[in-house]
């Protein structure tokens, strides 16, 4: 029992969902969130990824595209200095407050376009009654195509696949920085479809994205980073992409 309480007694780490918002990814919300903690007493230090990951309890993979993420953001420099090279991070503050209000006006423009959108439904109703009952018939006709064609997805999903559904959309801002925040439940679907339909592992499916996305010395086709745009598009290729990516890396052929 003491064990236990002291597990919990640990120092809890703060995360602001402000960060999660503003990169795009909850590791590197969670990322960055510490590295506010840490600017509170510099502007500028160096951490080791060791000590990042012993304080934020990120995987390896999870805390490699946390700083990709990190390192495209205007008010966050990381260097690497020194003999033996350090990883340094670096604070502005005037662009971060810039970001932040930014953020703002990006929020209050989506709740205004809500409230006027809620507004013309109400001014509309009978119309959309009318509407409705055509829509119907149509989308009765489209479902039965499409469900003829392929088995429905599953209607839940676990917080990994959400994960890895936020992973491969941190891969993707990268490339495609104004691209829109897809809905993830979606998205987290098609992951667990990998995962339990095509027997396909949680690692595998990430380690894939990391070959497809990532610059390394390993595999370097970057062909698929145009096809692979979101997560039903990973599944409906991956066997294709792994075994390219397989060909002659026993390292890689472990996990794909």
């Amino acid at each position: 029992m003491s064990n236990i309480i002291k597990a919990l007694s640990e120092r809890p780490i703060a995360y602001f969902p402000i960060y999660r918002k503003i990169t795009g990814s909850t590791t590197a919300g969670i990322l960055l969130s510490q590295l506010m903690f840490w600017f509170k007493k510099k502007d500028k230090m160096f951490k080791t990824d060791h000590d990042i990951r012993e304080e934020t309890m990120l995987t390896e993979n999870e805390l490699r595209s946390a700083k990709k993420i990190i390192k495209s953001l205007d008010f966050i420099t990381i260097t690497r200095e020194g003999i033996p090279a350090k990883t340094y991070y670096e604070i502005c503050y005037e662009k971060l407050e810039k970001a932040l209000k930014q953020h703002a006006r990006t929020s209050s423009v989506k709740s205004t376009e809500l409230a006027s959108l809620n507004s013309l439904n109400c001014s509309s109703e009978i119309n959309e009654t009318i509407n409705d009952i055509s829509l119907t018939k149509t989308t009765t006709k489209t479902t039965t195509k499409r469900e003829s064609k392929e088995k429905p997805l599953p209607s839940s999903f676990s917080s990994e696949d959400l994960k890895t559904s936020e992973k491969l959309f941190a891969y993707l801002k990268q490339i495609h920085p104004s691209i829109k925040q897809p809905d993830f439940h979606e998205w987290s679907k098609h992951v667990y479809a990998m995962r339990v339909t095509d027997a396909k592992s949680t690692e595998g499916i990430e380690t894939l994205m990391f070959y497809i996305f990532e610059d390394n010395d390993e595999y370097t086709d970057t062909f698929w980073r145009s096809v692979v745009t979101d997560t039903k598009k990973l599944r409906d290729n991956y066997d294709k992409i792994a075994v390219q990516v397989r060909s002659g890396h026993s390292a890689v052929r472990r996990h794909v």
